[in-house]
């Protein structure tokens, strides 16, 4: 084996122990004690590295030196991925500020889409992760989804100085029809449609597991994702919404695996991570903005969708 291969070999096992453990090249060159662009040069097998600097690594990753030069898993085989669909699969488009904007504006509000966004993401934040995932554990059907809601854009509403009940249902109830179940306003992440087309052709099943809408399953059909799915579990059809763990056991044995052959992927820690790993799968936050906080959660960290291919 000449020492290009090894480079090679040494470069993707590190990615995939630094992704594994859910650090970025420059946390993990951080706690190394070593350059951001050393990690990068080494990942891409363009450099050598002397046996120190794999200490250094190695101790920041919480590894021996040999697991450098093993499995990125432990030896446990990935034979599945279950994914989240808003925000790790498909994107508002246009933004969640126009989309929202244009249903105010019927009743008479404008706003600047930046600010709708910034004030849904200020009082998205100030509920928690506690509170999400304990609330969203309780949502059984699509009244209760639609209530939760509700409650939650009376806040935003009211952050934009628009109170009326009446109207405040309306807005509502209009956002759900003209947002999250309208396939014309979203598209399909560019990492997105690559990452399953790859996974298909490896043979790795591949599930949906979401909350939403029974008529979500017109949104995925419309866009083009069903046919990468061995399955597609929506919460209001089944009864469970995420976190619950059931929602994932109930995908999870439609494919006929375990829990730990299973990797779920999502964008929000309240909903996606604490349930997935409740149900004993392997955890995956996708994070296309490299937010500081989504770094510090404790499971894999991701910030392209490609990088899954690492962890298989």
């Amino acid at each position: 084996m000449d020492q290009i291969t090894v480079q090679n070999r040494f470069g993707k096992t590190l990615r995939a122990m630094r992704t594994r453990a859910g650090m970025s090249q420059a946390t993990l060159a951080r706690k190394a004690g070593l350059h951001c662009s050393f990690i990068n040069s080494l990942e891409q097998g363009k450099k050598n590295i002397s046996l120190l600097n794999m200490y250094r690594l190695a101790a920041a990753l919480s590894i021996t030196i040999s697991d450098l030069f093993s499995s990125p898993i432990n030896g446990e085989t990935i034979k599945a991925v279950l994914f989240d669909l808003h925000y790790t699969l498909i994107r508002p488009n246009p933004s969640r500020g126009i989309v929202y904007g244009k249903v105010l504006r019927q009743h008479g509000l404008r706003v600047h889409p930046r600010k709708t966004k910034r004030i849904f993401n200020e009082i998205w934040d100030s509920y928690g992760d506690s509170k999400i995932s304990t609330e969203h554990a309780t949502l059984r059907d699509e009244k209760g989804m639609e209530q939760w809601w509700l409650g939650f854009h009376k806040k935003m509403l009211a952050r934009l100085g628009y109170n009326n009940k009446r109207g405040c249902e309306l807005i509502n109830s209009e956002l759900s029809r003209d947002f999250y179940t309208n396939p014309k306003v979203h598209r399909v992440y560019a990492d997105a449609m690559e990452i399953l087309t790859i996974l298909r052709k490896q043979g790795v099943k591949l599930a949906l597991v979401t909350n939403g809408y029974k008529t979500t399953k017109k949104v995925i059909r419309d866009m083009g994702l069903e046919k990468y799915f061995d399955c597609i579990v929506i919460s209001s059809a089944v009864g469970i919404s995420k976190p619950d763990p059931k929602i994932f056991k109930i995908a999870i044995n439609k494919l006929g695996l375990k829990p730990a052959e299973v990797l779920f992927v999502g964008d929000s820690y309240a909903t996606d991570i604490v349930g997935a790993k409740r149900a004993g799968c392997k955890a995956a936050i996708i994070d296309r903005k490299y937010s500081d906080r989504k770094k510090r959660y404790d499971c894999i960290y991701l910030n392209n969708l490609l990088q899954i291919k690492s962890l298989i």
